[in-house]
């Protein structure tokens, strides 16, 4: 599975997700025998792509199952670790339906892993794996606005597969005077790349057009990069940013100057556990040792569908920063994120009197899709709001965020001030 982050200040949990399939045939009466059941058809086909994030899985079977060995132990929906979900048998039409408990993640394949399914005669299924790849639904463009006027614009492209392969920040309008044209001003782009398995594994990112002030060719210069580290499972556990070449001047050679990293610890259900983020390499002045210098780090915390409903940040030697609290509805949606900074006027962190910094709320329309966000301060003063707007399959279309009330002062009316508007790739 692909995994990306965004370096804005929002930790973005998107659970966008969700569709729906209909099951295969066959007839209600049961037959005794004692042929090993096997997959007939599965609803997303298998190894079929673009599919939607809503869609619950569909797999008929030749003959009936024992239905006490159709569970979550013996049907498995992987995406790098496993996905919660709800397993249902219907003997009347032999369909097995999986039904993620949390919809699907955008831009990520998915694996149903069937292992000790057994027939009505006791009958085992041999070991089956079945695959599936959801829509890309990948940025296309982002444009950012400051009062009321285009400032800044990124363009995201993408290879056959649906990867990002580069991004490109316009900074001006150029000599034309005129946004989205061919003399936009480059301020920095970026570039990905993959290991063979689609983890993303290397990014670039350069700021000049080098010693012959033409972009994007070979000696365009490098303001850093960072190369990332998975585990067996696809998780994230090590992401590395190095700011300059080095003693010899070669990018991407081994003196190259770390400027920070980051590692990640994961459970047995590839939830993030902790995160450590350093900014030294310590006494030693060796970097990747025992004393490197943290900065701060990261616990989180689950609830027993593996939602997350705590985080806290503390300081390098174990002292509460902050935190947040995470509160979801009965689909099992995000609805309130409550960021605690203080300890209160008992000085003890995790009390009823520690003090709210601000808090998000979350909406949803019928289907689960998140469709908005609102931030308020600790005194219910509106800090930012946003939309997401969607296509029949799940698929985000648009982003908005407004960081300002406009002129009228008031919040939710047609002059709300655009801070962000992006849009997104709904065709792969």
């Amino acid at each position: 599975m692909r995994k990306s982050y965004v370096s804005i200040a929002f930790f973005f949990l998107i659970t966008v997700m969700f569709a729906a399939c209909t099951g295969g045939g066959g007839g209600g009466s049961v037959t005794t025998t004692t042929t090993a059941p096997s997959v007939v058809s599965m609803n997303p086909p298998d190894k079929s792509t673009k599919v939607g994030v809503h869609t619950d899985i569909r797999i008929t079977v030749s003959t009936g199952l024992d239905s006490a060995t159709v569970n979550n132990s013996t049907v498995l929906l992987t995406c790098g670790s496993t996905i919660r979900t709800t397993i249902t048998y219907d003997d009347a039409n032999k369909t097995i339906t999986i039904k993620p408990i949390n919809g699907l993640y955008t831009n990520a394949d998915y694996e149903v892993v069937l292992s000790g399914v057994k027939g009505k005669t006791g009958t085992a299924m041999a070991l089956t794996t079945l695959s599936f790849t959801t829509y890309r639904n990948l940025p296309t463009k982002m444009v950012i606005y400051y009062q009321g006027a285009i400032n800044a614009y990124t363009d995201y492209s993408f290879d056959a597969n649906g990867y990002e392969t580069k991004d490109i920040e316009y900074y001006g309008a150029g000599l034309d005077g005129n946004w989205f044209t061919a003399d936009d001003e480059v301020g920095t782009y970026t570039t990905y790349t993959y290991s063979a398995d689609g983890t993303q594994k290397r990014t670039i990112t350069y700021s000049g057009a080098g010693t012959d002030n033409v972009w994007f060719t070979a000696d365009d210069q490098v303001l850093f990069y960072n190369d990332a580290t998975y585990d067996s499972n696809g998780n994230l556990t090590k992401c590395v940013y190095y700011r300059t070449a080095g003693p010899d001047g070669q990018w991407f050679t081994a003196d190259d100057e770390v400027w920070n990293y980051t590692l990640m610890t994961y459970d047995t259900d590839g939830n993030r556990t902790k995160q450590v983020y350093y900014t030294g390499p310590g006494t030693d002045n060796v970097w990747f040792t025992t004393d490197d210098q943290v900065q701060s780090y990261q616990t989180y915390s689950y609830d027993s569908d593996g939602k997350q409903i705590r985080s806290v940040t503390y300081t390098p030697d174990g002292q509460v920063q902050s935190y947040d609290l995470y509160t979801y509805d009965a689909q099992g949606n995000l609805k309130k994120d409550v960021a605690y900074t203080g300890a209160g006027t008992d000085t003890v962190w995790f009390t009823n009197d520690d003090v709210v910094g601000w808090y998000t709320t979350y909406s949803y329309d019928s289907s689960g899709n998140w469709t908005g966000s609102i931030a308020y301060t600790a005194s219910d003063q509106v800090v930012y709001h946003d939309t997401y707007t969607y296509d029949s399959n799940g698929n985000v279309k648009d982003y908005t965020y407004w960081g300002g009330p406009g002129p009228d002062g008031v919040w939710f009316t047609g002059d709300d001030v655009v801070l962000f508007y992006q849009t997104y790739e709904t065709t792969f």
